[in-house]
């Protein structure tokens, strides 16, 4: 019987290339990243399919959030020499031993 399923995903915020581009509404993309709106979707259709499942189970997406592409989108939203870079000096633990502007010795 199976008592645990979690359907693998990753790079949550970086954009998806695709082998040729699409049109969807007038608009060709050539890639595509995830929105607010395809997160609602998710959580929907999971309340949904929860319904639908015998009693006692229950669906989970999870997202692994690991930042990449995060920094990305972020620099392009800000005007151009807004984002100013920050090093973190991270030991051998996982501590943050330093923060650093980028350029700094």
């Amino acid at each position: 019987m199976l008592t645990s399923y979690v359907p693998p995903s990753d790079d949550m915020f970086l954009d998806t290339e695709f082998s040729s581009p699409i049109t969807d509404g007038g608009v060709t993309r050539s890639a595509y990243r995830a929105t607010k709106a395809d997160l609602q979707a998710h959580l929907a259709w999971q309340a949904a399919l929860n319904a639908r499942l015998p009693a006692g189970s229950d669906f989970k997406l999870e997202f692994p959030f690991n930042g990449a592409g995060v920094l990305e989108a972020a620099a392009q939203a800000l005007p151009p020499g807004a984002f100013t870079a920050t090093l973190l000096d991270i030991d051998d633990r996982g501590n943050c031993t330093k923060a650093r502007a980028a350029g700094w010795q």
